[in-house]
């Protein structure tokens, strides 16, 4: 095939046939190719070439290599070219605060925040792309009722039929198609272009590899399309054992509390764990399959899902009401009175059945009505009223039980209000209510919502991540043109292959259906036809046409991290050295204040050094912020929590306020934010009242100044950086550090290497909640003030004394100890060894004691001694009870009725002969006895006799005559 290149004028410059075409789907399209030539070649931006029936036009200026003089070989001049598709309109188009058929009611500009779905964030692009001057693009997406999909900005309310969430979406500084990408990362819709007729397919399947009627079916061998196939699996991404959590939202500080389990569970847990609340440690999580866990083994995962949380979303009262929308609202006032205040700063809007008194059900925080559909989606009222709506008053027929007093949002200006004009609530409009403790059986939808998230979530990682490398064969498809002409990107290919296939056919045979991700078509000089490679997915994600991510390096860079700890040492040391480099260049004067020159090496000579501004003194309390990266997007996740100010305060006035809590701004809910351009810096910024302690997340590329908003605070608290080695990194730049004499103050600590993951070992100490980090979460030294916890990782301790001895050791691996230069000894399997081997026990041997033992210091006790040879009883009060002393000829037991009256002496042996004595200590009475080979003698003195008879006990002897009897009654 020939290239022809024409200038922008239509002119043909030049033609090749030594070209590549390569395709993402939801990605960039581009034809490149390399030109040698005698003389520089006259390609500018906006030459363009014709292929496949689409235009392909130069975006910048091309690469030029010169390699020697103007016409003195035919390859003196080397230059590369690269062509995009007409999908770059859609990059040159800015995402404007726009929306159809109400742009006069929205702000035009390029930094804003809204609320909705799929199609809510369709229509605002296709507003944008309506601007354009050229043949406009047009957004199709499925409706109700029709097998054909229709323009976006047709499609009413009840016609949509995508499922999805609401969510609110933050935007800074993008362009449509990075807008666009949006559906996919966020929403998870695929989209495709057919750039040919420039429409836009948004949450339409993907079409079939079809000519006509006919299903296309490849298969491995001659004359059957293809003649390579390689199965390649995502590493590290199969999860069969999943811990799950919902959000903290509308959660209660008792939530699951009982006797059995005090703890306190701030987060939506499962069915499961309130079914084990008796359990030490309640199901938290949810299994695959056992066939699958058979398979693959236990493999573990996390996931918290922070849009699930006990509501009234997607709630219906007895007669099938939704609850979560707004069903009728007051007429409002617009304009401002004679004192320049606001005519109407209240106003109702009534509601159906919530099924519970909200009065009853409120927080210390101020209930809360957060729009999430409407013209007023992402605006929040507080509810300053809650009133019950009775037979006869409005709305009552119409299923209205409960009429809220808000108040008007006056966040962007005093004097302009929300609602006003056009920009107002309305019936049907979506809400959420916050800020409040929602009724028990809300609380339990919550958990099997959450249940059900978990298990759709982990039937979706619960097996293997399968892409497909195909090299089709090009003489099948150079046979067969309208075949070759249909091989796009996203279309669903047919592969038969009976070893690597993953579904079975009718016939038994075994095949696979994947989208095409990639498609790579290339043609030679000297060579007839081209050569064609497709890359196949289950699940496709978008790409910014700025960079396009490979799933080769991706796999590279994961097997580097797993197995060379080292090598992640050494590259987050030199990544974070790189960074706080080029933090100097990235920080800014959010005051106005600081000369603007920087300081030169060499010469600073002070007695008092202070680094950071006013606005920046200030700390974080639970607050963590996390960039991560899903399905090739990055996003920062920014958690619930508090700053402490030392500075600023809210609430006006000129004087330090003696009201502590006013330095202190409480920020109530997360923010998962997509960082759509990897180029970027991203500033985070609290966004704190100056009127009240509410403060909440912003995150832009704009640098703004603390002061810029007369009613906010923009505090800034990090920076995240471009990407880098497939990451994007953060510095927080929070805080104040004073330098004074030979002593050091400021907040925090940190090793240049120091990353906030389990692996990396830097290290990191927080002076002010005394939280210590040294290594890692494998072999290091961690201790959390806020849990009381201090772990040591994998670390063996040793102690040595003054002369190098080493007197203890405990192996961090094993949990073996030694304490006293090996006096005691306590092994890993449960063995000891105390008192230098004196003391000895294992499983196979059992306890071994060697010398005296005593079984307690106090109190009734057993005595073994060894060297007499004897056992003894002794009570609390020291007095003998029993005696068993053993010989060589046998042994003897000595039991003693009255121990108190008793006393009893050593026992004697003498040759072959045995004595004892026994006394009693109140009489005269007494008793010897001599034991030998030849018999045995007593000799007793002052025995009782038959006169005492009375005084005797039963059981006890007495002597009448020559007679010795007891007294049995």
């Amino acid at each position: 095939m020939i290239l022809k290149i024409y200038n922008p004028k239509g002119e043909l410059i030049l033609d090749t046939r030594d070209f590549t075409y390569s395709g993402a789907s939801m990605g960039e399209k581009t034809i490149s190719t390399t030109l040698y030539s005698a003389h520089k070649l006259g390609i500018t931006p906006n030459c363009y070439v014709d292929f496949r029936n689409e235009r392909y036009v130069i975006r910048s200026e091309p690469s030029i290599k010169r390699s020697a003089s103007t016409g003195s070989t035919g390859d003196a001049f080397q230059t590369t070219v690269t062509f995009t598709s007409k999908q770059y309109e859609l990059v040159d188009c800015d995402f404007m605060d726009y929306v159809l058929g109400d742009d006069m009611y929205y702000t035009g500009m390029d930094s804003f925040s809204f609320s909705g779905d799929v199609y809510d964030l369709c229509r605002r692009i296709q507003a944008n792309l309506n601007e354009l001057k050229t043949n406009r693009w047009i957004i199709l997406m499925p409706v109700k009722n029709s097998d054909t999909p229709q323009p976006v900005e047709e499609i009413g309310w009840s016609d949509r039929i995508l499922e999805g969430e609401t969510l609110q979406i933050s935007v800074s500084n993008e362009n449509c198609w990075n807008a666009l990408t949006r559906a996919n990362s966020d929403f998870g819709f695929f989209f495709y272009l057919d750039t040919s007729l420039k429409h836009i397919y948004v949450g339409v399947e993907y079409p079939e590899f079809k000519v006509g009627d006919e299903l296309i079916t490849l298969e491995y061998g001659k004359g059957k399309g293809l003649y390579e196939i390689q199965r390649d699996v995502e590493v590290n991404t199969v999860i069969t054992k999943l811990r799950v959590k919902g959000s903290n939202r509308n959660i209660d500080q008792n939530y699951l509390r009982t006797e059995k389990f005090p703890r306190f569970t701030q987060n939506l847990q499962l069915p499961s764990f309130r079914q084990t609340l008796s359990q030490s440690r309640p199901v938290d999580y949810i299994l695959a399959p056992q066939s699958t866990i058979d398979y693959f083994g236990l493999r573990p995962g996390n996931k918290t899902f922070d849009d699930i949380y006990p509501s009234i979303t997607g709630m219906k009262d007895g007669k099938g009401n939704p609850i979560d929308e707004i069903l009728a609202i007051d007429e409002i006032k617009d304009g401002m009175n004679d004192k320049n205040e606001l005519e109407q700063s209240h106003f109702y809007v009534y509601l159906y059945d919530l099924g519970f008194d909200l009065n009853k059900f409120t927080t210390s925080e101020e209930p809360t009505m957060s729009m999430k559909t409407g013209y007023c989606g992402g605006i929040e009222f507080k509810i300053r009223e809650i009133l019950p709506v009775t037979s006869g008053q409005t709305y009552y027929t119409n299923g209205c039980r409960w009429k809220f007093l808000l108040e008007k949002d006056t966040s962007s200006s005093s004097n302009y209000a929300i609602p006003s004009g056009k920009i107002k609530p309305q019936k049907g409009d979506k809400f959420v209510l916050l800020n409040i403790l929602m009724p028990e059986n809300f609380v339990l939808q919550a958990e099997q919502r959450l249940k059900e998230a978990a298990q759709k979530y982990l039937s979706e990682n619960s097996q293997s991540k399968v892409s497909y490398t195909v090299n089709l064969d090009e003489i099948y498809f150079a046979n067969r043109t309208l075949v070759a002409a249909v091989l796009k990107e996203a279309v669903s290919l047919r592969v038969i292959d009976n070893e690597l296939g993953d579904m079975v056919a009718n016939d038994g045979s075994k095949y696979t259906v994947k989208s095409i991700q990639n498609l790579v078509i290339t043609y030679k000089e000297g060579q007839d036809i081209p050569s064609y490679q497709v890359t196949l997915a289950d699940k496709i994600v978008s790409g910014r046409l700025d960079r396009i991510e490979s799933q080769v390096n991706n796999v590279v860079v994961n097997n580097i991290h797993n197995s060379t700890q080292n090598e992640e040492m050494i590259r987050s040391a030199v990544q974070n050295s790189r960074n706080l480099r080029e933090l100097a260049t990235k920080i800014f004067d959010s005051e106005g204040y600081f000369e603007s020159n920087s300081i030169r090496p060499n010469t600073i000579d002070t007695q008092f050094l202070s680094v950071g501004a006013k606005s920046s003194d200030f700390t974080t309390n639970r607050i963590t912020m996390k960039v991560y990266k899903e399905n090739n997007t990055f996003k920062v996740s920014l958690s619930a929590g508090y700053i402490n100010h030392r500075a600023l305060w809210w609430g006006g006035g000129g004087t330090l306020p003696t009201d502590i809590n006013k330095f202190t701004w409480a920020i109530n809910n997360t923010l998962i934010q997509v960082l759509p351009d990897n180029n970027k810096d991203y500033y985070i910024y609290v966004k704190a009242d100056r009127n009240s302690h509410l403060a909440t997340w912003f995150v832009s590329t704009v640098k703004i100044q603390t002061d810029e908003d007369r009613s906010y605070y923009h505090l800034l608290l990090g920076v995240i950086y471009p990407e880098q080695d497939n990451r994007r990194d953060i510095s927080t730049v929070n805080g104040m550090a004073y330098l004074s004499g030979g002593s050091i103050y400021g907040d925090i600590i940190k090793s240049v290497n120091y990353a906030e993951n389990g692996t990396n070992e830097g290290s990191m100490y927080d002076l002010n909640n005394g939280n210590i980090r040294i290594g890692n979460e494998k072999k290091g030294l961690l201790f959390d003030s806020l849990s009381k916890r201090f772990n040591l990782n994998g670390i063996d301790i040793g102690l040595k004394n003054e002369l190098g001895e080493l007197v203890s050791h405990l192996n961090g691996d094993t949990g073996a100890a030694m304490f006293g230069k090996g006096s005691q000894i306590f092994n890993a399997d449960g063995s000891f060894s105390l008192a230098g081997g004196n003391i000895l026990w294992d499983l196979i041997n059992g306890l071994n004691v060697t010398g005296k033992f005593e079984s307690q210091k106090n109190g009734d006790r057993i005595l073994i001694n060894p060297t007499s040879r004897a056992i003894t009883y002794m009570t609390s009060k020291n007095q003998i009870v029993g005696h068993w002393s053993f010989f060589d000829a046998g042994s003897i037991i000595q039991l003693f009725h009255r121990p108190s009256d008793f006393q009893v002496d050593e026992t004697q042996i003498n040759g072959n002969n045995i004595s004892f004595n026994i006394k009693n200590t109140n009489s005269n009475f007494s008793l010897s006895a001599r034991v030998g080979i030849q018999g045995a003698k007593f000799d007793i003195k002052n025995f009782p006799t038959k006169d005492r008879l009375a005084s005797l006990e039963v059981g006890e002897f007495y002597r009448d005559g020559d007679i010795i009897k007891m007294k049995i009654s």
